[in-house]
C-alpha cells in the first residue's frame, strides 16, 4: 500500500504544478476542425505567450469530455463580455501554437 501512495501523490502534484490560470475577457474565438476532431481556439485580453504557445491563444479539442460545454461557455462569455477563468497546461496538443485549455469557469464560483 505504501508503494502505491507515493507514486499517486507525485502524479497529482506534478499535474498541479504544470497547470496555470488566466482570467480575462474573451476577445475572439475560432471554431475549427481537423479531420474528425473539432477544435475551439480562443484568446483572452493580455494572454500569456511562452513555450509552444506562440500566439497567446488557448485551444480545446473534442477529445476533452468538457468540450461541448466549454464551447457554449466561450461563445456566451464572448458575446456578453463576461470575464472567464481558464485553467491551462504548458502543452499545445489541441492546436500546435496555442496552450491547451483544461477547463473554463464563468461567474462567481470557485474553480
Amino acid at each position: 500500500m505504501k508503494f502505491l501512495i507515493l507514486p499517486l501523490t507525485l502524479a497529482v502534484m506534478s499535474f498541479q504544478a504544470s497547470a496555470a490560470w488566466k482570467t480575462g475577457e474573451i476577445t475572439g474565438y475560432i471554431p475549427y476542425s481537423e479531420g474528425l476532431k473539432e477544435i475551439i481556439i480562443f484568446k483572452l485580453n493580455e494572454n500569456p505567450i511562452g513555450g509552444c504557445n506562440t500566439t497567446g491563444r488557448f485551444a480545446m479539442d473534442s477529445n476533452s469530455p468538457r468540450y461541448k460545454a466549454s464551447v457554449t461557455a466561450i461563445i456566451s462569455a464572448f458575446h456578453s463580455k463576461t470575464p472567464v477563468r481558464v485553467s491551462y497546461l504548458s502543452t499545445c496538443n489541441s492546436w500546435g501554437n496555442s496552450a491547451d485549455a483544461s477547463f473554463i469557469c464563468i461567474g462567481d464560483i470557485n474553480c
